[in-house]
């Protein structure tokens, strides 16, 4: 049997026959494949022919092999990041552009501000948005056609023909492109462009609108295979200590957060866009273009993905091969009659977080992303003047009871009178205006009794009146107000923000429900009002990183995931974050976390979150209650709406997570400490049973009589290493009991605890937030109730006052700390759309958390 050898990192390309013969078998095996779906980011690109398929290779010696729809021209989109940056490396200088842009993978998706947010100076990747665009902006130039000349003529170079703009694609792009647009004032407003935003934008735009064929692809990644000569027309294009730089960014995160999976498959440098193109780059030997706009959730060609794994290996390309695998050569054998070893189709990547979750998830919910809010996050501005109507499609104007409308409504009080708008509290009229615009008025009463909460209310209101809008304006009164204008301006961001925020996985799931909110303030109080908007801005991002959280699907967010996601967000709000396993638990004797996950295939995760200022005025400790899926386990729950609801039962964990997220940035005094208990609850062969004891993390022990009572189970091991802490007091939150929701309904929850002074705090917190809690009385008698015969107690009490009898069990591991319980087990979901509240979970204690933890001083300073 003769053996056809595979061919290596460390030689040539196999013969040319034998290379046609490769790509051609590649085009006929991937042709017929179906997975994916087309581009929607530009509409232009959503009509493309979901047939075309092309694949081209080209050698460094100016061979090239070709096949399918090589030829057929598309939108070069992101691959031109890198020859765009191989150019600024050439003009500016290789380390200049390294510490201008940064070169470390962000792990995040491709259009995500948060890398920005994250780095002072907006340092990002030149291979994501943000980065492209400020690498854009190095190119130089006087003006933005000479800046566009030097681009398109370096990118012309590495394909050696003259590119031509898409104009179709480019008019599409310059329509849609307000993510990047956003992405480039973030970017300068911290330094991180050379000239202006708009500039950057229109010529990066550009750039990703060039025409090229696969053929073109694989010309311009030869170049770089060459260390920089165009190996078709012989001209050097740059220096190959630029071609080593460049290679090594696409390395990094050419496939921006599967760029790790790219490398363990394919073992080269590539770079994908959203018009169906990759280009792959073998040092040495050449480069692999394909094309097809069929794509995976992550925007890469699912068909250019297969081609590319298939002859990686088969063509030698793969740069981190060293040794011939006998049997993968054996297999591939024309002689050996043998089948080749079956494909592994490209897994299905999540297209918004940079950690891989549980492999016992399924594809489909690995692809959701658990925190979708932040990656279309909306521009809150602050002005003195009207915005235009292409700014601004809808304005909101508040009118105080019987007083004449702002002359912006364009219209006056005898009008509205007509259609029974006098200006009283809650009031909404909507009026078309000849210029475009939605206005809208909004009654807010009797100027001297506005309060936040009805500001709150009708600014979502506003947002809710007019759904096809995404960019709006609320006009600030100038009048005198018994809401100050920094307060007002926060209810707003707040009101709006919330009102549009939504968590769906579906058609348009991806698409911006508001892409910008500006608030037009008398110029007096500009200063004010954007102070208030920026609290507003990032207790709203806490309050929907919450909600989203407590809305993802469990199968997506597991205990690990959760982990995951605080250790993704940490870096960006100034947080430490430490992560503790099944066996870490146990050596550190966390019973009641181990007991309830006993029936679970998921590892359980206690996530400790850590917030540390500069001399703090107290030490505030949180305890979240996060089980990630509550079954009720041995004691199962009836299939019924509840049951189907307890996704959210980590909501308590939820709202402690998005809260931490807000603390820095609103400057809080005290150190603050949360533990987050986070576990599913699933019956199974291993599972905990009726009767076991558990030891709990302070060597209690507790006889179990209902599985489905286990909350409390995971929230005492948190309660206990809060204590250890040293905490001056312990909040805990929790979606603990029924018997709460049936007292207070979905809009109260309750609170209880030993310290009359930080229940109080917890109610004016509520009272601040819109977040009410109302206490009820921690009656010690029926402690009897949770008497056991064998242990040191039960983890259940009788048939009456459920909640009571829960936070008397927490409370036995507080070890006297002041402590308060808030059980949200009836506020945590919403049966139907109310003001600024979404109908599902709700993500309720983000906000009072917020309030409570930014006044919080220790027992016995002034407050």
């Amino acid at each position: 049997m003769t053996r056809d050898h595979r061919h290596v990192s460390a030689g040539l390309l196999p013969a040319p026959a034998t290379t046609r013969a490769r790509v051609t078998e590649a085009h006929e095996l991937f042709r017929t494949v179906t997975d994916g779906s087309l581009s929607t980011v530009y509409p232009a690109l959503a009509t493309a022919d979901a047939d075309l398929f092309g694949l081209s290779l080209v050698s460094t010696a100016g061979g090239v092999v070709a096949a399918g729809d090589a030829g057929v021209p598309f939108a070069i989109m992101s691959v031109a990041k890198p020859f765009v940056f191989a150019l600024a490396c050439e003009l500016r200088g290789i380390e200049s552009v390294r510490r201008r842009v940064g070169v470390n993978a962000t792990g995040m998706p491709f259009s995500s501000t948060v890398p920005v947010e994250r780095d002072a100076r907006g340092r990002t990747n030149p291979m994501v948005n943000p980065g492209a665009i400020a690498t854009t902006s190095l190119v130089g130039g006087a003006s933005t056609e000479e800046r566009w000349e030097l681009v398109h003529a370096a990118l012309s170079g590495f394909a050696g023909r003259d590119l031509v703009l898409d104009e179709e694609i480019l008019h599409s792009a310059r329509t849609t492109n307000h993510r990047n647009r956003g992405l480039a004032n973030m970017l300068a407003a911290v330094g991180a462009l050379d000239g202006e935003a708009a500039d950057a934008v229109e010529v990066y735009t550009r750039q990703s609108c060039l025409s090229v064929t696969t053929n073109d692809l694989a010309v311009m990644g030869a170049t770089l295979a060459d260390g920089g000569t165009n190996p078709v027309t012989g001209r050097r294009v740059v220096d190959a200590e630029t071609a080593h730089a460049t290679l090594a960014v696409m390395t990094v995160a050419g496939m921006y957060e599967t760029s790790g999976d790219w490398l363990f498959d394919v073992g080269m440098p590539g770079k994908s866009g959203i018009a169906g193109g990759i280009v792959t780059v073998s040092p040495g030997k050449g480069a692999l273009a394909t094309f097809s706009p069929l794509l995976d959730d992550a925007g890469n060609s699912v068909r250019g993905q297969l081609a590319t794994r298939h002859l990686a290996r088969r063509l030698g390309l793969d740069i981190l091969a060293s040794e011939v695998a006998p049997q993968a050569a054996r297999a591939e054998s024309p002689e050996s009659g043998e089948p080749p070893p079956p494909l592994r189709r490209p897994s299905s990547s999540r297209a918004h977080s940079p950690v891989r979750r549980s492999t016992v998830s399924s594809s489909a919910a690995r692809e959701i992303d658990p925190v979708p809010s932040l990656r279309h996050p909306a521009e809150v501005r602050v002005t003195d003047s009207l915005p235009s109507v292409a700014d601004a499609a809808a304005l909101a104007v508040p009118v105080s009871e019987g007083a004449d409308p702002p002359g912006d409504l364009g219209t006056d009080a005898a009008q509205l009178a007509v259609l029974g708008f006098t200006g009283a509290a809650h009031q909404v009229v909507v009026l078309p205006d000849p210029a475009g615009r939605a206005l809208v008025a909004l009654g807010i009463g009797a100027a001297a009794s506005v309060d936040t909460t009805v500001v709150r209310d009708l600014a979502a209101t506003f947002a809710r009146a007019v759904p096809r809008q995404t960019t709006l304006a609320v006009e600030l009164p100038g009048a005198d107000l018994a809401v100050p204008p920094a307060d007002f301006a926060q209810a707003v961001v707040e009101g709006v923000l919330l009102a549009r925020w939504r968590f769906f996985v579906g058609a348009g799931g991806d698409e911006p429900t508001l892409t910008a909110l500006t608030l037009v303030a008398p110029p007096e109080l500009v200063d004010d009002v954007r102070a208030g908007a920026a609290r507003g801005e990032v207790v709203a991002r806490a309050a929907m990183i919450s909600r989203d959280l407590s809305n993802c699907p469990a199968t997506t967010l597991s205990a690990e995931r959760m982990g995951e996601v605080a250790t993704e967000l940490a870096p960006i709000a100034g947080l430490e974050v430490e992560l503790f396993d099944r066996a870490q638990l146990e050596e550190m004797g966390c019973g009641g976390i181990l007991g309830v996950n006993r029936g679970s295939v998921e590892e359980p995760r206690l996530i400790k979150m850590s917030y540390r200022p500069d001399s703090p005025v107290g030490h505030l400790g949180l305890v979240g209650k996060g089980i990630m899926y509550d079954s009720g386990g041995i004691s199962l729950k009836p299939s019924d709406e509840s049951h189907a609801q307890m996704k959210n039962d980590m909501t308590g964990a939820a709202a402690i997570l998005g809260a931490m997220t807000a603390l820095r940035d609103l400057g809080c005094r005290a150190s603050v400490t949360a533990y987050l208990c986070c576990t599913d609850n699933m019956p199974s062969g291993s599972a905990m049973k009726l009767g076991d004891v558990l030891r709990m993390r302070n060597g209690t022990t507790v006889e179990v009589l209902n599985t489905d009572a286990e909350g409390r189970l995971v929230m005492a091991d948190g309660l206990c290493l809060a204590v250890e802490d040293g905490v001056d007091a312990v909040v805990d939150v929790a979606t603990l009991t029924g018997a709460c929701l049936r007292t207070f309904g979905v809009d109260v929850a309750g609170v209880m605890g030993n310290d009359a002074s930080l229940v109080a705090r917890l109610r004016e917190a509520g009272a601040v937030a819109d977040e009410p809690v109302w206490e009820l009385p921690l009656h010690r008698p029926y402690r009897e109730q949770l008497v056991s015969t064998i242990a040191d107690m039960t983890n259940m009490g009788g048939a009456n006052a459920g909640s009571i009898t829960a936070a008397l069990f927490l409370e036995e591991f507080v070890d006297g700390v002041s402590w308060a319980h808030v059980d949200i087990a009836g506020t945590a979901q919403q049966p139907a759309v109310r003001t600024w509240r979404n109908k599902g979970a709700s993500g309720f204690g983000a906000k009072l958390l917020i309030e409570l933890a930014t006044r919080f001083e220790s027992p016995g300073s002034p407050r």
